[in-house]
């Protein structure tokens, strides 16, 4: 029988050891284990002193200095191979071992903290791109770089090198507590396959033993790839529908029993009912039997199967007749074939990410296919266990039991909560004005039916969206029958309340169901309906100004950034004014499941949702039924008493309008931000006492609210911050009380604990929003996708390459780079150096090419850039928000931050960049054109010295992209051609007539836009003077050759030319007819 794990252990500086490590005390540490490293062994004299009974042992001694040497200790009954590797003065002892089929390659050292770290990473480098890959590679020793210190530049490289190879760490708790924290034992794993390490199972662990004044390290790897090798069936199954005849049989329908009816019940009943009549009638199932002619690869087609074959028959004919012309013959077919293959490869996966340009996921997906990296399976076999602890094996039983507990969690909960007092709410204006569901139209159907993601799963009626679309002329007139008669009855057919829930893993042990998510689907005839119906609501809400301005979720046009930004501005501003700051961060437990239906009711009728629209929405709440599915069995029906619908169009609208009223709280000191159900809440008073008192007075009110809503708060996840700029500012308090209305202040309430980071809407707040963890978090992240890159490199062309970064790399980087980009220098260069690697990995560059010349090559923006953009763009977009300066009209005061930390904030920096934009570009009159200037003159207006000078350190001189780039951007690419200024090459091809694109309005324009970019670097008036003659010189003798180019050049031509070295004098006349040229 082969053995399924192996478990390894580090003892690292043996030879500093606390208390004397004999060999039967190392025996009982190491009791159970299979491979043991030492490190800091110093010279192995006899080998003999250091043997272990079962174990054989490989030694490695430098010469680097007295304290160098590790030891590998390997059980006898494993299959094990070991060897010795030198790097530089340093060696390495590598042991490959076999376990249950799977090899592990485990390579071990100490490097002396004296050595040097470069050449090091460097020789690591060569080492793993030069050796074999086992199926899990582990480096592990006392590697002497603290993985702690994640603003240090060799560790940066350390890590981008290990990640190349797939190889991750799992250790992240400090090894060493000598003299200050630190991580300097390793233990990386790789894997051949991405997701292997899901089908493993891996565990680390950390032991304080006291032998060393370092920890030892275990790593236990858990080898069940054999346990679920069931037989797969060859057949696929396939359901086919013959829309052709389908649209002809729906073509005749009247569809009268259906009109006729005045009962939305029946009518609905009737419709689905013939719709699957005429689906089943016109489908048909079809079984795949993978046989020789099955395509091995998606891309594959048939016509190169015959291309492979014939391939196979040539090198055959090749090896039976050998001569100089089948030789030949052969290796053109190949060649031809294989280039064929490869972009018939590389157009479908174009063709593959454009389909899912927008969806995340489905992007993620067909990478994962381009670089041949296995999924796992999603749809594994769960495995449950009852409050008894006993395993449910029966698939209807594990589906009931799953219903049962979704169904009665969110009555659980609202039972253990003590009924709070009543709440005072600020007073608001009386508004007899009620919601009215206005009939509906054919054509706002057919909008929202265009609405419908095509791929969306269909519910319990089995109807695809894809379906919809395609016969949605002839059911218009049906289903306008049916919504109108809901809307006039306020009566929901109950095919439109089921519900499909599938239970989805999130962490956590598998066999218990509260670590599992219900995604639940309901029909798309139901969305399609609650799409005419939510519509309504927003107009009828929107008109009464009824949702809070600080909840941003689920509304249009604004979103997550949007609540950061707000909630980081109200915490800027406050540092600034030398206010005391504190924020807490709300966890809601499973707020969308605890929605009480009768309060939820109560507070619709109260905003004025009355008569047919109330028994609507009544009847909307009441007698839904919900069904879990696992593995295609179906739970029995269970009655959903509780909670929002989820799934549903209207759920998230309604949890909104449940949840408003905590706004509109009396007597309320802090300031809330929302994000459905994420919510922080900021306090701010003029010492720490007072923010304190306000955040626990606060807090009590706000627990009070969530009590009468039937709202639990998970006290555990509830953190919170105190702000301040430095260290020393910074409260000793760590906890905060959340007091009853009625308790003394001397009592036992419950606590919540002080974070110094914590994570809100996907970005990580620290306690001096200085962003450095966020640009760790946004760096580990980046990490994870050189592996991808490196699969890529070779399979993808040049334009998809730009297409994958584009959506995985500066997806990462651009997400809320508006708030974190501001960052101190030393934790932005952490991103930069990872960010230039995984363009010169992507577009197969050496490591010391120049970064600055590739960013121009493949036109991608570098970090700084990315964040100059998006933060002028939010300064275009929120313009009403700062005044205009007197001095320069065009130009916006920038506010007055005393700080130099609240300086660092996109409220300070956004204007002032803004503020160097041309105001040709600062005038555009949409956003879209104003983002394509911007884009186009990035290299003049969003350089690395514009960064700086928002940061005032210092006022640089020019930026050195000159008059071409500026043109581009004020002109755009059908004016000027990218390879000269004056166009010529463009003229060239055209032909003589054609008609130079710069004239002196243009040239003017182009001058005054860069003496406008020289002033704001603060540029003496002699050197603007010499910069705006070169420019004018050099535009102008671009016209002048290309006029002479064009036939031979009168006094005439010539004395039209502007005098470059004075001013340009532009008449009215000339200047109009320019600008009719010009458009």
């Amino acid at each position: 029988m082969e053995k399924k794990e192996t478990k390894t252990v580090v003892i690292s500086d043996i030879f500093q050891c606390k208390k004397v490590v004999t060999r039967e005390r190392l025996i009982n540490i190491i009791h159970d284990i299979d491979i043991i490293v030492l490190s800091e062994t110093w010279e192995v004299v006899d080998v003999r002193n250091f043997s272990i009974n079962n174990f054989q042992i490989v030694y490695s001694e430098s010469k680097f200095n007295q304290n160098d040497g590790t030891i590998i200790y390997v059980k006898n009954s494993l299959n094990a191979h070991t060897e010795i590797v030198k790097i530089q003065q340093i060696y390495l002892l590598r042991t490959i071992v076999t376990i249950n089929k799977l090899t592990i390659g485990i390579t071990a050292c100490y490097r002396p903290y004296a050595s040097d770290k470069e050449k090091f990473i460097g020789d690591l480098k060569i080492f793993y791109e030069n050796r074999l890959q086992c199926d899990v590679e582990v480096l592990t020793g006392d590697i002497n770089i603290d993985l702690l210190d994640q603003n240090e530049v060799k560790l940066i490289e350390y890590l981008n090198i290990l990640y190349e190879n797939n190889m991750f760490s799992y250790i992240d708790v400090p090894t060493r507590k000598k003299e200050k924290l630190s991580l300097l034992d390793h233990f990386f794993i790789g894997t051949k396959n991405r997701n292997i390490d899901k089908q493993l199972c891996i565990n680390s662990y950390v032991f304080e033993a006291g032998l060393t004044d370092h920890d030892i390290i275990f790593l236990n790897i858990k080898n069940n790839l054999l346990q679920n090798n069931a037989p797969k069936d060859n057949k696929k199954k396939i359901t086919k529908i013959n829309f052709s005849t389908l649209l002809k049989d729906l073509e005749g329908e009247e569809w009268l029993n259906i009109l006729q009816e005045n009962n939305s019940e029946n009518s609905f009943n009737n419709f689905i009912n013939k719709i699957n009549y005429y689906i089943n009638k016109n489908k048909r199932i079809i079984y795949i039997q993978n046989n020789k002619n099955t395509k091995i690869k998606p891309w594959i087609t048939m016509g190169l199967i015959s291309c492979i074959r014939r391939r196979d028959y040539l090198k055959k004919q090749l090896r039976k007749h050998f001569t100089e012309n089948k030789i030949q013959e052969f290796k053109t077919y190949r060649n031809i074939l294989n280039k064929l293959i490869f972009n018939t490869k590389n157009e479908y996966f174009q063709r593959k990410l454009l389909d899912a340009k927008n969806d995340y996921k489905k992007t993620w997906e067909v990478i994962n296919q381009a670089s041949n990296i296995k999924q796992t399976n999603n749809n594994a076999k769960i495995e449950l266990v009852n409050i008894q602890g006993e395993t449910i094996l029966d698939d209807k039983e594990k589906a009931n039991y799953f219903n049962n507990f979704f169904i009665t969690i969110g009555e659980k909960m609202a039972r253990e909560i003590d009924h709070g007092c009543p709440v005072k709410y600020k007073p608001k204006n009386n508004n007899n004005q009620s919601l009215f569901l206005n009939p509906l139209k054919e054509n706002e159907i057919i909008i929202n039916i265009n609405k419908l993601k095509n791929k969306a799963a269909p519910g319990s009626d089995g109807i695809s969206t894809y379906t919809i679309k395609t016969i949605h002329r002839f059911i218009i007139k049906p289903l306008l029958h049916i919504f109108n008669l809901i809307f006039e009855t306020g009566v929901i057919p109950t095919a439109m309340k089921e519900s499909v829930v599938t239970p989805v893993y999130k962490a956590g042990d598998k066999k218990q169901t509260t670590n599992y998510r219900p995604i639940s689907v309901i029909n798309n005839f139901a969305k399609l309906f609650e799409l005419c119906l939510k519509a309504r609501l927003m107009n009828f809400l929107d008109s009464k100004n009824f949702l809070s301005k600080r909840q941003f979720g689920f509304r249009e046009k604004i979103g997550t950034e949007e609540a950061v930004i707000q909630f980081v501005r109200v915490v800027v501003n406050g540092m600034d004014k030398d206010k005391k700051c504190i924020a807490i961060f709300l966890d809601l437990a499973k707020a969308f499941d605890t929605v009480d239906h009768e309060l939820l009711l109560e507070r619709l009728e109260d905003i004025g949702i009355r008569g047919t629209a109330l028994l609507l929405f009544k009847d909307y709440l009441e007698n839904r039924k919900q069904k879990v599915k696992i593995d295609n069995i179906l739970s029995d029906p269970l009655t959903v008493t509780r909670g929002v619908p989820q799934g549903t169009v209207m759920g998230p609208i309604l949890f909104l309008i449940y949840i408003n009223s905590i706004y509109n709280i009396e007597n309320f000191s802090g300031e809330i931000f929302s994000y459905a159900d994420d919510t922080a809440i900021v306090f701010l008073a003029d010492t720490w006492k007072d923010v304190y008192d306000h955040a626990e007075g606060g807090l009590s009110i706000i627990k009070n609210w969530l009590d009468t809503s039937l709202l639990s708060l998970n006290i555990e996840k509830t953190h919170f911050i105190t702000f301040s700029l430095t260290l020393a500012g910074r409260p000793k308090n760590d906890f905060l009380k959340i007091h009853n209305l009625n308790c003394n202040k001397v009592c036992d309430c419950s606590l919540i604990k002080r974070k110094e980071t914590v994570k809100y809407l996907g970005i990580l707040v620290d306690q001096h929003l200085k962003w450095k963890d966020h640009a760790n978090f946004i760096n580990n992240r980046l990490r994870r996708l050189i592996y991808i890159f490196y699969q890529l490199k070779n399979i993808l062309t040049y334009k998809l390459l730009l297409t994958v970064y584009g959506a995985l790399a500066e997806s990462i980087i651009r997400y809320y780079i508006s708030i974190w980009g501001v960052m101190v220098d030393d934790a932005i260069y952490g991103i930069e150096i990872t960010q230039k690697n995984l363009i010169k990995i992507l577009f197969n560059k050496n490591r010391r090419y120049p970064t600055n010349l590739l960013f121009k090559e493949v036109n991608i923006f570098t970090i700084r850039q990315v964040f100059l953009y998006h933060a002028v763009l939010w300064v275009y977009k929120n313009k009403k928000d700062f005044q205009n300066s007197v001095v320069f009209t065009n130009n916006l005061n920038v506010p007055l931050y005393k700080k130099t930390g609240t300086q660092r904030s996109l409220f300070f920096f956004g204007p002032k960049v803004y503020n160097l934009l041309p105001n040709e570009i600062k005038l555009s009159k949409n956003l879209n054109k104003f983002r394509k200037s911007v884009h186009l003159g990035r290299n003049v207006f969003l350089d690395k010295d514009s960064y700086h000078y928002c940061f005032n350190k210092g006022e640089p001189g020019p930026s050195g992209a000159f008059v071409k780039e500026l043109a581009l951007s004020l002109f755009g690419a059908g004016t000027l051609a990218k390879s000269s200024v004056s166009g010529k090459a463009t003229n060239r091809f055209k032909g003589a007539v054609a008609k130079p694109p710069l004239n002196p309005t243009k040239i003017r324009a182009i001058c005054d836009t860069y003496e406008h970019y020289l002033q704001k670097h603060g540029c003496e008036k002699s050197l603007i003077s010499a910069e705006i003659k070169k420019v004018g010189f050099y535009v102008g003798s671009k016209i002048a050759d290309l006029n002479i180019e064009k036939k031979p050049t009168s006094k005439k031509n010539l004395s039209e030319l502007p005098n470059m070295s004075e001013p340009i004098k532009i008449d009215n006349e000339s200047s109009n007819n320019d600008e009719e040229e010009s458009d």
